[in-house]
């Protein structure tokens, strides 16, 4: 019973882009090429996305999932690993005024956002402050019945989220994430506000999803629901003999990690590479989550270098240095991916080299300089 291999992931390797599915798009914007480069860019580099869409359809009622999603303040439930808190400023009919904050693997912030509802077919939320004001997600919900399926299998709800972003000031250089990775970030968290709507219809599953929100930090996966629900319906386990399966597993271990339960040797290695890479010292909740992951062997060192070297924050920081959003757009552009640190080691030297080509032969000779870095980029293995 006390066995979790039903559900174990490792969610802990994977930045998650949009925090919340109506809260927040936190990757796109306009991408920021130094000046230094004059107009080389604008031939090759790809035009920084600004919007988003896509559909979904999905087995529940739109009355169900539409009020599911239009509940702000139990967002930090539905989400609970990256909701840490919501603070509801004002109610106003079909609008609500709430504060968002937001945290992910040592990195916080605080969102006001305005929500409103248009039952049972709309809803939208715009950011109204700071680095992402203007930002606004607009979801949309449409009934479909299939004359075909037996009545109470047939209802489903199309669902179609259109996001526009006004990114600006720092949160700029975080426009070009792979497009892979923002709609596969997108379709996780809408995953979420699903399946707790799919099973808050059930009495037993919202109990098992609910202490998996509430101890876990994320929502049940369907073989653990199976599992644990057959057990509590047969009454073969109680409400809290759940609870406590799930506080003495080794999934919730990781994340009750005290300082004290760290080694002095895995602190050492937070601390090197936080300075290494993002240039400062790891601060607490960065120190008890990698360091948690590093006691527990779910990662090793290298492998946490890789995700502070993937992180928005150390993307920013790079993208100060000369010749980098170049390089990492060409790699966005050809391969839908970021440049490893390798990479922009070997190709930036290169491209910083034609900065004196311009200088000595003119535009045009710099300019196909460039796009032989591009073929190169795009041929290499």
């Amino acid at each position: 019973m006390g066995n979790l291999q039903f559900y174990m992931k490792k969610d802990s390797k994977t930045i998650i882009i949009f925090y919340v599915f109506f809260a927040i798009a936190v990757t796109l914007g306009i991408l920021y090429i130094d000046s230094t480069f004059g107009d080389l860019s604008f031939n090759i580099l790809p035009t920084a996305a600004t919007y988003l869409e896509t559909e979904r359809n999905v087995p529940l009622e739109s009355k169900i999932i539409f009020d599911v999603m239009a509940d702000v303040k139990n967002y930090s439930h539905i989400l609970p690993q990256n909701i840490k808190n919501v603070t509801i400023i004002e109610i106003n009919k079909n609008e609500t005024f709430a504060e968002i904050e937001i945290f992910e693997a040592g990195i916080g912030t605080v969102l006001t956002i305005k929500h409103v509802s248009f039952p049972y077919d709309k809803q939208i939320i715009e950011v109204l402050d700071g680095d992402a004001k203007g930002t606004k997600i607009t979801q949309t919900f449409e009934e479909l019945i299939d004359l075909d399926k037996p009545i109470g299998q047939n209802i489903s709800t199309k669902l179609n989220t259109k996001v526009n972003v006004e990114f600006h000031g720092v949160l700029a250089p975080f426009s070009f994430v792979a497009k892979s990775n923002l709609y596969s970030a997108l379709d996780t968290a809408r995953s979420s506000f699903v399946i707790y709507a799919k099973n808050s219809q059930n009495e037993t599953h919202k109990i098992v999803d609910d202490l998996y929100r509430e101890i876990l930090l994320r929502p049940v996966d369907e073989p653990a629901l199976e599992y644990y629900s057959s057990l509590l319906e047969q009454k073969e386990i109680t409400f809290d003999d759940l609870r406590i399966i799930l506080l003495e597993s080794a999934e919730r271990e990781g994340i009750n990690f005290s300082l004290s339960q760290i080694s002095e040797k895995n602190k050492n290695i937070v601390h090197k590479l936080y300075n290494e890479i993002l240039e400062r010292d790891a601060d607490y909740n960065g120190l008890i989550h990698y360091g948690g992951l590093l006691e527990l062997k779910e990662i090793n060192e290298d492998e946490l270098r890789d995700i502070l070297f993937s992180s928005k924050e150390a993307l920013g920081i790079r993208f100060q240095q000369p010749g980098v959003p170049v390089i990492d757009a060409i790699f966005v552009d050809i391969f839908d991916r970021h440049a490893t640190e390798e990479e922009l080691d070997y190709y930036v030297p290169m491209l910083l080299e034609l900065e004196n080509t311009r200088l000595e032969s003119g535009l045009y000779a710099a300019d196909v300089g460039l796009e032989a870095i591009r073929e190169q980029i795009r041929n290499q293995n």
